[in-house]
């Protein structure tokens, strides 16, 4: 029988993301990323679903600073050509 294994570790949960484990400690303190820890001296746990909940946000955030981004270039070039 294949078992799915259930949750990932932080380094593991680092690699998916493509960021350094102690970023994604920083994240699970913070609680932008979803994890929990059995007992205080456990590793953190992180499902697949918090990894994939926390990529989408990323995601998002980086399509509006690019959206904001764009939107001030337009507003500078309107600028530009009025002078």
């Amino acid at each position: 029988m294949i078992f799915e294994k259930l949750f990932h570790t932080a380094t593991e949960a680092a690699a998916i993301l493509n960021v350094s484990t102690q970023t994604v400690y920083g994240l699970l303190e913070s609680g932008k990323l979803r994890g929990f820890k059995d007992n205080p001296y456990s590793s953190w746990k992180i499902t697949e679903e918090a990894i994939g909940d926390y990529a989408r946000q990323r995601e998002a955030e980086g399509l509006e600073k690019m959206r904001i981004y764009q939107e001030k270039m337009r507003i500078n070039g309107r600028k530009k050509d009025s002078n």
